[in-house]
């Protein structure tokens, strides 16, 4: 088994920081910006967890692993075992992934419509297959070799290949039982088949079509996205309409399983449901899952829709959309075609941060165009 150690900040669910949970014990960068790519350790995206650590570097793999080549820029079937400090119990273990795929170097995937969107990970596992302990089950303790000697811990990075005597012989096999043989509650960061098809039992609603989807955009409008979704389900085989299909995408698209809601939203456009609203969960939809095609097809769709804004906001969406595309063929090195939506974006405003800004990156693209 390859497995490898890893040592992040302290957080109950690793979810992203709120004022609920912020990271903490997690080292210098972590203490001046109270965030880190590490907080989104155990959110799905997409039935996917992508795991960070801060490396400072690429990761050495053929130094530690003998099947590893040094021309591989990844490794599959690694267990992580995530590790991190509370206040009081030193380093504990706090969850692990199964059968992960690691990278030698830091993979980044840029979103084009939110960069708060943006994925930065060394690791990638199926969302079934990572799980994360309740704070207060976390008792394995992971020792530091600054107290227990070298080999028997963790050292100044935050990586710890555990190679040494004691961690083959003894640590490891500790915490492969202790990994296998688990009972206790577990975290798991993923949404499954029996949570998204969750229906409505009770026999007083069940069969009230209108009763149901109040309640369920009742849920909605309070953010109450999972208990809202049975109530839209049940609605569903009552009645299946673009409306109701487009509430499951929503909530679909919330809870980041951006798959399934695809689906929901090409059949509310086949329908024509909110044509603007769904075309742009799609553009986001596909933007997320890195289908860049499928991205810039529907920014030409919703820019074909915005061609005469007809007011300041649909002016705004359509250099929104533009820049979107822009971006794209930037990063995809097709500069003469980023230049000319550049071009076309100073003809749309007057507003002088954008127009800077879009002159500054014309300057960019023609100077790219030409190395």
């Amino acid at each position: 088994m390859k497995i490898l150690f890893c040592n992040i900040a302290w957080m109950k669910y690793y979810q992203g920081a709120d004022e609920d949970d912020q990271p903490k014990n997690g080292g210098k960068y972590i203490e001046e910006n109270s965030n880190g790519e590490e907080v989104f350790n155990f959110l799905s995206v997409n039935g996917k967890c992508y795991g960070f650590v801060m490396t400072y570097g690429n990761l050495n793999l053929e130094k530690h692993y003998s099947e590893i080549s040094l021309h591989e820029a990844q490794s599959d079937g690694f267990t992580i075992v995530w590790c991190a400090k509370n206040d009081t119990g030193g380093t504990k273990i706090i969850g692990w992934y199964r059968n992960a795929t690691v990278f030698r170097e830091e993979q980044f995937i840029q979103s084009f419509t939110d960069e708060s969107f943006n994925l930065y990970f060394n690791f990638v596992a199926d969302a079934q297959n990572c799980y994360l302990l309740p704070e207060d089950k976390r008792s394995f303790k992971i020792e530091r070799a600054s107290v227990a000697g070298k080999g028997n811990g963790f050292g100044q990075s935050n990586v710890w290949y555990a190679e040494s005597a004691y961690a083959q012989n003894e640590l490891i096999p500790e915490v492969i039982q202790y990994i296998d043989n688990y009972e206790g509650e577990i975290i798991l960061p993923t949404f499954d088949d029996e949570l998204l098809n969750a229906v409505i039992t009770n026999e007083q609603e069940k069969n009230d079509y209108q009763l149901l989807m109040d309640k369920g955009i009742e849920l909605l409008n309070d953010e109450l996205f999972v208990e809202a979704l049975p109530y839209f389900n049940t609605a569903r085989i009552l009645q299946e309409n673009p409306e109701v299909l487009y509430y499951i995408g929503y909530i679909h698209f919330v809870c980041r399983c951006y798959n399934e809601a695809i689906i929901l939203f090409e059949k509310c456009l086949e329908q024509d449901y909110e044509t603007m609203s769904t075309i742009d969960k799609l553009i986001s939809c596909y933007d997320l899952t890195a289908n860049r095609e499928k991205t810039l097809e529907y920014c030409k769709k919703i820019l074909n829709l915005l061609e005469n804004p007809r007011n300041v906001e649909e002016m705004n969406d359509k250099i929104f959309y533009s820049q979107v595309m822009c971006d794209i063929y930037s990063n995809q090195s097709e500069f003469e075609k980023a230049l000319k939506i550049a071009n076309q974006i100073l003809s749309y405003t007057d507003d002088e941060e954008i127009l800077d800004i879009m002159k500054d990156f014309i300057e960019y693209l023609k100077e790219a165009q030409n190395n």
